[in-house]
């Protein structure tokens, strides 16, 4: 299945990745493992031991590396594999994992899964009504069985509310109702508007 990789991701909530709890989840179908160092920044890691695969959150964390919790082979936040289990054994250069640039920012994880020499943070959507306290916040996730493109059509034509939600959003104005969309660079913005109705 084709996804972009250039471009950055949720990852989750920032405030669940703490120094005693890893985050690991699926992204563009790589799993994926992000962890605070002891300095309080993110790193990471694609979630797979390169030595029997085994995934990297089944470990512990060392300080800044995560040792994996099958033959103990330490990761470091780049990646490379920067310890052994036993003194003095050579480190295979090939004992490396992909490292993702993460950004922390408006209260999420953000994870860049292309060329790390694009990530730029700047490209970061404005989310930053998630942090102001006059709003409430529902928080959680929800795993959705099916083609991303699906979710992405789901959110981007919202005049299916009339009727898979009528229950709790439908509007008496349906009938007048005006949808424009309009695309600023790379950003798609779909007003939908109920003239003169009472709001859902």
């Amino acid at each position: 299945m084709p996804f972009l990789k250039n471009t950055w991701y949720v990852f989750g909530y920032a405030d669940d990745i703490t120094p005693e709890r890893f985050g690991h989840r699926t992204i563009i179908d790589q799993p994926v493992l992000v962890y605070r160092k002891p300095d309080g920044m993110l790193a990471a890691l694609r979630d797979i031991c390169p030595h029997r695969f085994v995934p990297l959150h089944m470990g512990r964390q060392i300080g800044d590396v995560i040792q994996c919790g099958y033959h103990g082979l330490r990761i470091g936040p780049d990646g490379a594999c920067v310890g052994m289990p036993v003194a003095g054994m050579p480190i295979p250069k090939a004992a490396r994992v992909v490292a993702y640039p993460v950004v922390e920012r408006h209260s999420l994880v953000w994870l860049w899964t292309g060329d790390p020499a694009l990530a730029d943070a700047g490209l970061i959507p404005d989310f930053s009504f998630l942090c102001d306290p006059a709003r409430g916040n529902v928080r959680g996730h929800t795993h959705v069985d099916a083609d991303y493109q699906l979710a992405i059509d789901n959110l981007s034509d919202l005049t299916h509310v009339q009727f898979l939600h009528a229950g709790y959003q439908a509007s008496e104005a349906f009938e007048r109702l005006r949808f424009k969309v309009d695309q600023v660079a790379d950003t798609v913005y779909a007003r939908l508007t109920f003239p003169n109705g009472r709001p859902p």
